[in-house]
């Protein structure tokens, strides 16, 4: 299906395109700087939102859980030095909400949760209605990245540890062995 991403052109007005996130019902989402756009059954991207706050806005990382519904990390600017960020949601990409007002590394797996992380870890189940702060095993995180490499296998790499999760964010265990930046993007950020 992502081969597919490959043969086709980015649309004008995103160039380059840079995450992409599959559904639940095999639709490709993905999003470059402001926009974000899907992939059509004719093979050409339908653009379904411009996030726009302040000066200069960019999705930093986009999911789409079990319902549809898309979650994004967003950094923005006001003015030349003042630089924000904040998680949002949404299900219509018209209106978003705003679950945090910082910038969390996104994740979620096939049993529909999604998981939050930057200074703590975080999860919901039910469309954001919920989000409950699960760091059970997990000391001073500075989360580096979330990925989920199994159905039931998430791994959060920071600066320093590698904490894996086997029972959806209930409890954390730390991976044995020396951790730096470099070895979170071997491990972890390549997906292997």
């Amino acid at each position: 299906l992502l081969e597919r991403v490959a043969l086709i052109s980015p649309p004008d007005f995103a160039p380059d395109l840079r995450k992409l996130a599959l559904s639940y019902d095999d639709k490709i989402y993905a999003n470059y700087e402001e926009y974000i756009v899907k992939l059509n059954q004719e093979n050409t991207w339908d653009s379904l939102a411009q996030i726009n706050y302040g000066d200069y806005t960019r999705v930093t990382s986009l999911v789409i859980d079990k319902y549809n519904d898309a979650y994004l990390s967003v950094d923005y600017r006001y003015y030349p030095n003042y630089y924000y960020n904040k998680t949002i949601m949404t299900n219509d990409f018209i209106s978003f909400q705003t679950l945090f007002n910082t910038w969390e590394n996104l994740a979620n797996n096939d049993s529909g949760y999604v998981f939050f992380g930057s200074s703590k870890m975080y999860r919901t189940t039910d469309r954001g209605n919920t989000i409950e702060e699960i760091n059970n095993g997990i000391t001073n995180l500075n989360a580096y990245t979330i990925k989920v490499l199994d159905f039931n296998e998430v791994y959060v790499g920071d600066y320093n540890k590698l904490y894996l999760t086997t029972n959806n964010g209930d409890l954390w265990h730390t991976i044995p062995g020396q951790i730096g930046r470099a070895s979170c993007r071997e491990r972890v950020c390549s997906g292997v």
